[in-house]
């Protein structure tokens, strides 16, 4: 049993380690993800046609000894993810649990009543859903780190888009794409090594009956440091959204013969434009995936953008001190 508050801080430190290393591999992965990409959009050019190619393993690419070696980085980056993930649940599962075997206890250790004052901050509800390995939170995350390209596994997709047009995919554009959730793993460990999330935190959230998480700590830098955080958010918007539309929409407009989209910059374009409710009608997706998440990006930028303006309102109200 543990009975130092060296030890008990040091398992809460360890789970932070780890759950910076998971963000590190994640987020090395999608680097090295998106660097394999980009070759392949300067070196294979021609849009891709499954009638001369039925099998798109049989693809230059899928030959292509730098598109081969990418595709092993990112898999063992994700598997070192996926580890440090496991061991970083681990430790939380322990730091948690050090709160129930301290319960009760009559110690007299200065250090251990420190510790043990730390034991209210989790309710029944909480401890119950950390006794178990296999949570909702590990199993999402999880999951986020599956959505990966399989080396030597690949198949076409095809879409019918605006004009009647046929565009293919390929299946390993989508997890590409979805990799991109990956950014999660970076903002949530940002947040972790803040001091919105520590032991101490966490025990004045609960002694005035609130939860310490992530939007606790996303509500305390807005409050503090309100024009980093929305210019943050609204930065990660622009450039995450922007490159997710830019994958899908980059095989229409080659079937088109119209290189809009291979410009990034031009896919930021759209993206501000959107995201600012202007909408000038010059850029526009033509594809199912492209135009659902021009959706999303319209219902996150309304909430953003009313979230810059409060901000910018606090910021020139008269307070006071």
């Amino acid at each position: 049993m543990l009975t130092s508050y060296k030890e008990y801080y040091g398992i809460f430190n360890k789970w932070r380690d780890y759950d910076f290393l998971t963000s590190l591999f994640s987020i090395i992965g999608l680097i090295i993800s998106m660097m394999k990409y980009e070759y392949r959009l300067t070196i294979y050019t021609k849009p891709l046609d499954p009638k001369k190619e039925p099998d798109p393993m049989k693809l230059p690419q899928y030959h292509d000894q730098i598109h081969i070696i990418g595709h092993y980085i990112v898999l063992s980056t994700t598997l070192f993810a996926m580890v440090c993930l496991n061991i970083k649940h681990y430790y939380r599962r322990k730091w948690t649990n050090r709160y129930s075997s301290c319960s009760g206890q009559d110690c007299t250790d200065n250090t251990n009543n420190i510790a043990i004052m730390y034991d209210e901050i989790i309710n029944e509800n909480e401890r119950h859903s950390y006794n178990k390995f296999f949570t909702m939170n590990y199993l999402g995350e999880m999951l986020i780190l599956m959505l990966v390209p399989i080396p030597f596994v690949d198949k076409y997709v095809e879409m019918t888009c605006r004009g009647n047009i046929k565009v293919v995919y390929l299946m390993s554009d989508f997890l590409f794409a979805c990799m991109w959730l990956r950014l999660y793993f970076l903002i949530q460990t940002i947040f972790n090594f803040s001091i919105y999330r520590d032991p101490l935190s966490k025990k004045l959230c609960q002694a005035y009956g609130f939860k310490g998480g992530i939007f606790y700590a996303i509500k305390c830098n807005l409050l503090l440091s309100p024009i980093n955080t929305c210019l943050g958010l609204f930065m990660v918007t622009i450039f995450t959204a922007a490159y997710v539309i830019r994958i899908f929409e980059i095989p229409y407009y080659r079937m088109t013969s119209d290189p809009v989209f291979d410009s990034y910059y031009q896919s930021i374009w759209f993206t501000v434009i959107t995201f600012t409710t202007i909408g000038y009608g010059d850029i526009s997706p033509l594809t199912p995936p492209g135009q659902f998440m021009t959706i999303i990006l319209s219902f996150w930028s309304a909430i953003l953008c009313a979230l810059l303006v409060v901000t910018i309102s606090n910021i020139f109200n008269l307070q006071e001190n």
